[in-house]
């Protein structure tokens, strides 16, 4: 089967309406109107996430199919990565991402944006020393910005002091979608280290699982309370716990909404 899917994993950035997933899409549109290989995007993008979320989107069972037929999976995640200031944490996350990114054997994109704070130097040197490890494709647009002297150009973004201009981004999809034949694909011979799993709230009890949906997202959740004793099946023993997929309800941000957990064991 032709891979066929373009994979969106990030965080604002990425969901932006008329940024880089517009660019995206319209490229793809492009794309389809002069080749009989039709493309497909996917956006598993979440707002104000780090790396940790990407890989999540990675191992959701829902997404499987998807990544299994992607011709190209994008991720960007280093300007939240940037807010956390452990970066020996970071580093793990990000190998763990990556590694996980290069078990699909196809063509992975990397993007390094621009965004300038008292960490951002170092955490874009873990993605692109990591990325350059792992074979994939790099698009620094981050070094471009310090190169041409343009950081302050980079406060001059629309809105924060987050997020660049959406004409940008958008262009840059565009691009990217224009050049995907000349993407190399990821030849890596890394065998995974670590064996990750989702623990997902239904396999904690059943009974206590309802539904939460927007406009957006439909999730099953199981609800907290500083009440709440859970406990993991078995099978889960011996694993590390390093993320928890939560949705806080906007009548009390102290009531948490439990989705999966997230584990890894190394093996």
């Amino acid at each position: 089967m032709d891979k066929k899917n373009v994979v969106l994993l990030g965080g604002s950035n990425s969901v932006i309406v008329n940024g880089l997933q517009r660019g995206l899409r319209e490229g793809i549109e492009q794309f389809n109107q002069h080749y009989s290989k039709k493309l497909k995007f996917h956006n598993f993008a979440l707002g104000a996430t780090t790396s940790l979320q990407n890989l999540y989107e990675l191992k959701r069972d829902r997404n499987k199919i998807i990544l299994e037929n992607a011709k190209l999976i994008i991720s960007e995640s280093n300007i939240n990565d940037s807010f956390c200031y452990d970066n020996s944490k970071i580093y793990k996350t990000v190998e763990l991402l990556f590694n996980e990114l290069s078990q699909f054997k196809t063509k992975i994109l990397i993007l390094i944006l621009p965004f300038f704070n008292l960490n951002s130097k170092i955490v874009n040197q873990i993605h692109k020393k990591l990325a350059l490890k792992f074979g994939f494709n790099i698009i620094d647009i981050n070094s471009y910005y310090e190169n041409f002297n343009l950081s302050n150009f980079s406060f001059l973004r629309e809105k924060d002091g987050s997020h660049q201009f959406d004409f940008i981004y958008k262009r840059l999809g565009n691009n990217i979608i224009s050049n995907i034949e000349k993407l190399t694909i990821c030849n890596s011979n890394n065998n995974s280290k670590f064996n990750l799993k989702i623990c997902q709230a239904k396999e904690i009890d059943e009974t206590v699982v309802y539904n939460r949906s927007n406009s957006i997202f439909n999730e099953k959740c199981i609800r907290l309370f500083d009440s709440n004793l859970f406990k993991f099946p078995s099978k889960y023993e011996g694993f590390e716990l390093i993320g928890c997929h939560c949705w806080t309800t906007e009548e009390d941000s102290d009531i948490q909404a439990p989705l999966d957990w997230l584990g890894r064991r190394g093996i």
